[in-house]
């Protein structure tokens, strides 16, 4: 008779730990995997806001290039501040859309929507913007709900920001 150590008998015996091997292979994969969803996470965000700075210094750049005095602002840079004011509102799309894809809290929004309808953005122009945005509904909302009667003009508002 052949004895083997991989006969059908021999093997039944060890099904347990057979059992016990799979299922902590199952769960250092599960584990694997949500460390890897996290760290793609993470990665997603730092790309988006390193998006975000690169924005930024390509208005920068662009008002350098177009002759504009940094943080002087006149009627001569009002079409710069103007587009600000729409990289500005762009930039609060974006952070409805990391919110709502589930890579921010509900806390993180909360805070950005308190602060946007209490008027952080209580510029007079903003109307004008939001018009031309393809921003959705909630964030324009959002917006005119933090305007008041008592809006500042767009290079008034720049101007008391970077004094």
């Amino acid at each position: 008779m052949n004895k083997s150590i991989f006969s059908i008998n021999s093997l039944s015996k060890y099904s347990h730990l057979f059992q016990i091997v799979g299922v902590i292979g199952l769960i250092a994969s599960l584990i694997f995997v949500g460390l890897e969803l996290r760290q793609s996470q993470i990665i997603a965000l730092a790309d988006m806001q390193q998006r975000r700075i690169q924005a930024t210094l390509d208005q920068i750049n662009v008002n350098t290039a177009s002759g504009l005095e940094y943080r002087r602002w006149d009627e001569s840079s009002k079409y710069a501040a103007m587009n600000q004011l729409m990289t500005g509102m762009l930039q609060a799309e974006q952070d409805f859309y990391k919110y709502s894809f589930g890579l921010e809290s509900e806390d993180w929004w909360a805070e950005r929507e308190k602060m946007w309808r209490g008027g952080r953005y209580n510029i007079c122009e903003l109307k004008e913007v939001l018009e031309v945005s393809h921003s959705p509904s909630i964030i324009k909302d959002i917006f005119l709900e933090g305007l008041s009667n008592g809006c500042i003009p767009v290079l008034e508002f720049y101007g008391k920001k970077n004094r």
